[in-house]
């Protein structure tokens, strides 16, 4: 069953390509703040 699951989790490196590509299909842009970066930032809290 673990090898099974094993199947649909994805890397980091694929996380970020796929991160990137669902902006461009959206935005038609590609973010300027690395992805890690983004992630990091949103953790913290706003204000």
């Amino acid at each position: 069953v673990v090898g099974f699951a094993q199947c649909y989790l994805f890397d980091a490196q694929d996380i970020v390509t796929f991160g990137v590509t669902y902006l461009e299909k959206h935005f038609g842009t590609t973010p300027i703040v690395p992805p890690h970066e983004a992630v990091e930032r949103s953790c913290e809290p706003s204000g």
